[in-house]
């Protein structure tokens, strides 16, 4: 099967060195190849366990299997014989899956032109020669053509813009609370079984709420090894997979005062958007302008794919506004740590600058960026809040985690 990874389409890029994949990247991967390929059995698709994953699961899984079987590295990476089990466990996915889903049926095609013989396996053709040349009318025709395909590939992705892989997703579980167990009492158990060895599974973090836990793992697999092993520790306790949300975008510089119905309708007219794709309203949000706000939707995969084609922008009326990426994400306003507000916290007041305690506008640094330094992750740099954050940046990785959605980037303004 050497042939599904060669057959891919020539880009622009293809004049780029070639970056040889860190051990790291390549072991990622095979975890990747062993857990699609746990969707066969005895060689067949096991249609039991692809009925009981999660569809938003599913889309991961197999966006993951696209990317790999485009992958030229993919034949040094694994054998040919797991490059068929992945073919087959992908093809068993998208059949026995909702087979009315856009991203699905765009999958499907994708497979279909993966698993065609490549055009480098015909026979060549002779080079014409000066009696049968092309003519200069078939000549520029050609050429027109070649111009336009590469014009619609080479659209500038925007330098701001965050790049993104699914080797990024962090596996998530909620773990509720008992009437026997408080979520401290629960976070204690898994700290004191991590500490004896009898938790072995990779945990990255734990979030405690009143409700429940939040649990993230490093990879699926860590995922698997953690519900048993929770199992056998206390069979009370039932983790769940948290259901995956639609994406959500937020639309810039919007004019105060307009119906909401009324602009997502004329969202929908003026961008030629499906009328049945999800797009709907989730709040509102200050904007330096006094007369405008920035306006938060939830909307359907297919929409987000399609302002992400447009690089970031969508036309309103006679204007173009500018749409980004948002992930509700928390910070406090007086430490500039995650996850709480400054309403329940109980740290000094730091500035967002030098990361020292007083008052950002008090800051000699405020106007000399080489000397920021940040109070979140205390690397020099950058300030609170900055995109190149790793908290910030690990954040929008818990985020992407129970999103239905596949990013190649993180749009940012």
């Amino acid at each position: 099967m050497t042939s599904v990874a060669n057959n891919q389409p020539a880009t622009s890029t293809a004049s780029t060195p070639k970056v040889p994949k860190t051990s790291q990247e390549i072991e990622a991967i095979k975890q990747i190849i062993d857990n699609l390929i746990k969707y066969l059995k005895n060689d067949k698709p096991d249609t039991e366990k692809i009925s009981a994953t999660p569809i938003g699961q599913l889309k991961i899984v197999v966006g993951n299997a696209i990317n790999l079987l485009l992958d030229p590295d993919l034949n040094t990476i694994t054998n040919d014989d797991n490059v068929k089990k992945m073919i087959q466990a992908t093809k068993g996915i998208l059949t026995h899956s909702n087979k009315e889903d856009t991203d699905f049926i765009f999958y499907k095609e994708k497979l279909k032109e993966l698993t065609k013989k490549p055009p480098s396996s015909r026979k060549r053709k002779p080079t014409a020669s000066p009696d049968t040349a092309t003519t200069t009318k078939q000549f520029n025709k050609q050429k027109s053509i070649k111009k336009t395909v590469a014009a619609t590939e080479e659209i500038n992705v925007p330098t701001k813009w965050l790049k993104w892989t699914t080797q990024l997703f962090e596996p998530t579980l909620l773990i509720p609370v008992t009437p026997e167990k408080a979520s401290a009492d629960i976070q204690k158990l898994i700290e004191i079984n991590k500490m004896s060895g009898a938790l072995k599974a990779e945990i990255t973090n734990i979030r405690t709420r009143e409700d429940l836990i939040i649990v993230r793992l490093s990879t699926q697999r860590q995922l698997t090894t953690f519900i048993k092993e929770m199992k056998k520790i206390d069979p009370t306790l039932t983790p769940e997979i948290p259901e995956f949300r639609d994406p959500m975008i937020m639309i810039h510089d919007v004019p105060i005062g307009i119906p909401t119905e009324q602009f997502i309708e004329n969202i929908k007219k003026f961008n030629n958007f499906n009328k049945n794709d999800k797009l709907v309203f989730h709040k509102t949000s200050k904007n330096i302008d006094p007369e405008k706000e920035n306006v938060i939707l939830r909307v359907s995969p297919a929409i987000r794919d399609e302002i992400e084609r447009k690089r970031g922008s969508i036309l309103y009326l006679c204007s173009k506004l500018y749409v980004t990426d948002y992930f509700a994400i928390i910070q406090c306003k007086r430490c500039f740590k995650y996850s709480h507000t400054k309403f329940t916290c109980g740290s000094q007041t730091m500035c967002k600058f030098c990361a020292k305690l007083h008052m950002p506008f008090q800051c000699d640094v405020r106007l000399k960026p080489e000397l920021y330094r940040c109070p979140a992750c205390l690397q020099p740099g950058h300030k609170a809040g900055d995109s190149s954050c790793p908290e910030h940046i690990k954040q929008i990785k818990f985020a992407v985690a129970l999103t239905n959605y596949e990013y190649n980037y993180i749009m940012l303004k």
